[in-house]
């Protein structure tokens, strides 16, 4: 009978921390379909009101301003641009999230470059938001998984 106690404890943790990962992606989730559909009033949502950005690149580190992101996500002048991830790793401490997943940005349906970004969340009274964001940024090598491939054309 103690074993039954403890194998339902252990499925109950299981389930809780699964819809936990689900709710930590959420917001990440927003801001690359609001990307896509070039929605800036769902992306600010999906963020702290004076989130950071930066990027590592051959060129050294480099801070985005977040309004200026905006306004490229909303322009509908603006190249088609995708963001898929994959290796997704989340990683949770009370309030506290770090998402870290390899990346690909496809500009008009062809490779721009690729990386790793690294969210950074904080649970709010109205749910998960990203408070900060940094990325690496190469043009090689690429390793992209099946799915990512097939969205680029050659």
């Amino acid at each position: 009978m103690k074993y039954i106690g403890i194998l339902v404890l252990m499925c109950t943790s299981a389930i809780l921390y699964s819809q936990d990962k689900e709710e930590i992606m959420k917001p990440i989730e927003q801001m690359f379909e609001g990307f896509i559909s070039r929605n800036s009033a769902s992306v600010r949502d999906a963020f702290v009101s004076s989130p950071s950005f930066y990027s590592l690149s051959e060129e050294g580190l480099s801070k985005a301003d977040f309004e200026n992101f905006l306004k490229f996500v909303g322009n509908p002048d603006r190249p088609e641009v995708a963001e898929p991830i994959w290796n997704i790793k989340i990683n949770q401490d009370d309030n506290l999230a770090t998402v870290w997943a390899d990346y690909a940005l496809l500009v008009d349906k062809k490779l721009n470059h690729c990386g790793v970004d690294a969210f950074q969340l904080i649970q709010t009274s109205t749910g998960w938001k990203i408070f900060h964001i940094a990325d690496t940024r190469r043009k090689t090598p690429c390793n992209l998984p099946k799915k990512v491939k097939k969205m680029i054309e050659n």
